[in-house]
């Protein structure tokens, strides 16, 4: 893989598709580490705790939702607890009311309150690590083969003078409806993206800018200010 390529790669959005797959390695390294905490936790010493306190806490998120964070207080022959908890298992305590709770000696010392907790939080690391490697996955091949299409354009596209007939606007993506004449003389139209570029220069209708095409597929074409920009030629 050529430097040329990866930068390009990366002012695609590759860089977007690295953070997700490196998130996925830290979500199944927790689930690794996690799950191996949690077996140990379900062969651990036993103890009898009572529960002191039951509280939550609600925090307004950025899109405008409250999410609710579930804590109890044990009192155990270790010490004071306070952990956070399922909803669910919250749900089934009282205060005063005496619970099993799991220690593993330290250093460091790790109590478990709600049973089976521990294990419950690797396996949704797992799904959340699994999740973000598909999405990584897919966006950092999306990236390349759009790549690989753009330097196939660069290398053997064709180029040709081309009109923009219109501008089409959707809750999606703004695009150009464009038409030219292809090297056998036939008219070809087709919707390229907007180019973001600051010297792309008008996109008005009636504007005209250069485009490479596919000779055995017309309607496989870009601009070539924006083949420019993702893949200098120098």
């Amino acid at each position: 893989m050529g430097r040329k390529m990866i930068r390009a790669f990366l002012k695609r959005g590759g860089a977007i598709a690295i953070v997700f797959l490196a998130m996925a390695c830290v979500a199944i390294w927790v689930w690794w580490s996690e799950g191996a905490v949690g077996r140990d936790f379900a062969k651990a010493e036993a103890l009898t705790g009572t529960v002191s306190r039951l509280h939550t806490e609600r925090r307004l998120s950025q899109n405008s939702t409250y999410s609710t964070t579930y804590f109890v207080t044990v009192i155990s022959p270790r010490g004071v607890l306070r952990e956070d908890v399922s909803g669910r298992f919250y749900n089934t305590l009282s205060e005063g009311q005496q619970i099993e709770i799991r220690h593993l000696p330290g250093p460091p010392e790790r109590f478990e309150v709600e049973p089976g907790g521990t294990s419950s939080n690797a396996l949704a690391a797992l799904i959340l690590g699994a999740l973000l490697g598909l999405a990584g996955g897919a966006l950092a091949w999306f990236v390349w083969r759009d790549i690989s299409q753009a330097r196939h354009l660069q290398g053997d596209g064709l180029p040709a003078e081309a009109e923009i007939v219109a501008q089409v606007n959707s809750a999606m993506a703004q695009k150009l409806r464009i038409r030219f004449v292809t090297a056998t003389g036939a008219e070809q139209t087709v919707m390229l993206p907007v180019p973001h570029l600051k010297d792309f220069g008008a996109q008005e209708p009636g504007a005209r800018h250069m485009l490479r095409y596919e000779a055995e597929n017309p309607e496989n074409a870009r601009f070539q200010a924006m083949l420019d920009w993702l893949l200098p030629r120098r």
